[in-house]
């Protein structure tokens, strides 16, 4: 995996890692079609990884869910797994920030980790993944639209909504919310801070930036602490 990848990891991203093996992922799953392979591989060049990366077409009545995708590990190798109601209604580059998502599960170490899911934990650990996901489009809009496509469902054509409006929620988020993401808002309001980071803009070779990572870091999760924990 890069190693340059894993300064993304958000600062309160803390985890124990499992004692036992990581997990296999089914290979009775049919494999994806040569599209997604190549978008697979277009994700790895632009974030200069050379993992092993298998993926597979999950249906939507396995414990996944509906619009979810997944990976896990096994040796040296990568299992995304990825539902296909989700390949339905994204579009290249939207799959490409939930392909990076999930490779940067496996950058911080996700996959080794015990069943922790609605908790501060998790959500902390989606943050980390996010920052990958963006790092893999580079584009705001992109990763609002995955995000709102995969609460919804609806197909890339007939989406239409409005950044600002989703941002709308930042100022009123939900009390005593607990989810093993955090809400879309808050998402998207730490993918907007990240990409004019210090950390993201050195990243690309930008030398001017706006937040400070750890300000930045400790902003985020305060946020999701007030978010879960009505603080």
């Amino acid at each position: 995996m890069s190693k340059s990848l894993e300064i993304f990891r958000f600062k309160y991203d803390k985890y124990s890692k499992l004692d036992t093996p990581t997990l296999f992922m089914n290979p009775g799953f049919k494999t994806v079609t040569k599209a997604v392979e190549e978008t697979i591989c277009n994700v790895k060049e632009t974030l200069k990884v050379k993992a092993n990366i298998r993926a597979f077409v999950l249906p939507d009545n396995t414990f996944a869910g509906k619009f979810n995708a997944m990976v896990s590990k096994n040796n040296d190798i990568l299992f995304i797994g990825i539902t296909e109601p989700l390949l339905r209604i994204l579009d290249n580059k939207e799959l490409s920030f939930v392909i990076g998502h999930e490779i940067g599960h496996a950058i911080f170490g996700h996959v080794e980790i015990k069943n922790e899911y609605e908790n501060l934990s998790s959500q902390c650990r989606e943050i980390s993944a996010d920052r990958v996901g963006f790092a893999a489009v580079n584009d705001i809009s992109v990763a609002a639209s995955t995000i709102h496509k995969i609460k919804y469902g609806l197909k890339h054509q007939n989406v239409k909504f409005s950044i600002r409006s989703l941002m709308d929620w930042v100022k009123n988020p939900l009390k005593n919310y607990s989810t093993s993401h955090p809400i879309d808002s808050l998402r998207l309001e730490s993918i907007i801070k990240f990409s004019m980071s210090k950390i993201y803009k050195e990243y690309i070779n930008e030398l001017s930036y706006v937040f400070e990572n750890n300000k930045l870091d400790k902003l985020i999760y305060s946020k999701i602490k007030e978010q879960i924990l009505h603080e």
